[in-house]
């Protein structure tokens, strides 16, 4: 199988995997992840009673670590064990390294902006307990949420786009010519 490198082409059988600790945490570290925010995420979609603001912030937060956990780290191992080097699609499937990059940095936004949202949520419930079951944050976080997901897309894809490994390929060509 043939892998994209930056520097020359080479084989699976040709890497050198680094560190089988290093490798086998951040592998327990993925699983970690993947299984408590799918945990989250089904005992709120079936208890009834945790049907409310605060808890939609939750799983939207655990979704987007989700994401991180199912498509980001797993890449991001292969990375790591690799050198940073090595992309294990073919040259003409650069696309994927930049949906990648683009994932990366959408579920981190989401999950930043999640973050955000809890917070102020928590505040608002805290300093103002009779008034929170009326406050925007509470009633309309559907609008709060639809606002978190639209504006990480926003921010993370255009420039991945624009970016893209194609550019950057280009560029690192350009400058070893000089």
């Amino acid at each position: 199988m043939e892998l994209f490198s930056l520097t020359k082409n080479t084989t699976v059988t040709d890497i050198q995997w680094q560190a089988y600790p290093i490798g086998i945490s951040l592998l327990l570290l993925c699983l970690f992840t993947i299984v408590g925010n799918l945990f989250i995420i089904c005992v709120i979609i079936r208890d009834r009673m945790l049907h409310t603001s605060k808890y939609y912030y939750i799983v939207s937060l655990a979704f987007a670590d989700l994401l991180v956990g199912l498509i980001t780290m797993p890449l991001a191992f292969v990375f790591e064990m690799t050198d940073d080097e090595y992309w294990l699609f073919p040259q003409h499937l650069r696309i994927l390294c930049d949906f990648w990059h683009g994932l990366d940095m959408f579920a981190s936004t989401a999950s930043i902006f999640g973050l955000c949202a809890i917070g102020m949520d928590r505040y608002a419930a805290i300093t103002r307990p009779l008034e929170y079951p009326n406050a925007l944050i509470s009633k309309r976080c559907y609008y709060i949420l639809s606002f978190i997901w639209i504006s990480s897309a926003i921010i993370s894809f255009p420039p991945v786009i624009y970016f893209g490994t194609e550019k950057a390929l280009l560029r690192t060509y350009i400058i070893r010519m000089i």
